[in-house]
């Protein structure tokens, strides 16, 4: 078998609109999505448009609204998988986030945007799912940096097992978002033009 795997930026794609004082995701942060229903409407027939075209049996999404609570109005990537499958031929589901096993409500605390992943559910079903974060990696790896804890960080990477449905095998994928605030402009060489 052959499968279409895609990573797509879904450029912060949030249920929760960016008006009124509204709050999203851990910490009551600011939403940085549409700011009116108006434009959610655009911005998700645009997207969605833009997926079904792909015709992807998995895409690992970024930037999408970091609230994965299986009843929560700020579950942008349900919003998603259920406008897909309303226009769509294929039935998409989406991956609900653990960490040992646990299921997380919010991918990373410190953060409104989260990685995200959607799948054809006629092909796979999900076998595994564990968020990536610095304590899941010796310290040898991370030095004096944090690679995805802590404010200007990388986003945790979501790693998740498939098992294909015709025949059992195991494919695996990890979407992974890096911040470029991770690295400062101290690091870089001053007197170059390009970098500040």
């Amino acid at each position: 078998d052959e499968f279409n795997i895609v990573s797509a930026n879904v450029l912060n794609y949030f249920v929760t609109l960016d008006e009124n004082g509204n709050t999203s995701g851990p910490s009551n942060l600011e939403p940085r999505g549409a700011d009116s229903a108006a434009e959610f409407e655009r911005q998700s027939e645009k997207l969605v448009t833009a997926l079904l075209s792909l015709n992807s049996d998995i895409f690992g999404l970024l930037e999408i609204e970091n609230d994965f609570g299986e009843t929560s109005t700020g579950n942008a990537v349900k919003v998603l998988v259920d406008k897909l499958n309303a226009v769509g031929e294929d039935t998409y589901d989406w991956v609900r986030p653990k960490q040992d096993g646990v299921d997380k409500t919010f991918v990373d605390t410190s953060d409104a945007i989260s990685n995200a992943f959607i799948f054809k559910s006629s092909s796979f079903r999900v076998a595994g799912v564990n968020i990536l974060t610095d304590s899941n990696i010796p310290d040898a790896f991370t030095g004096a940096l944090p690679i995805f804890d802590g404010s200007g960080s990388n986003r945790a990477t979501i790693a998740v097992t498939f098992e294909v449905s015709t025949d059992r095998r195991n494919l695996r994928d990890a979407t992974a978002h890096r911040s470029l605030s991770l690295f400062s402009q101290s690091s870089f060489d001053k007197g170059n033009d390009d970098l500040e």
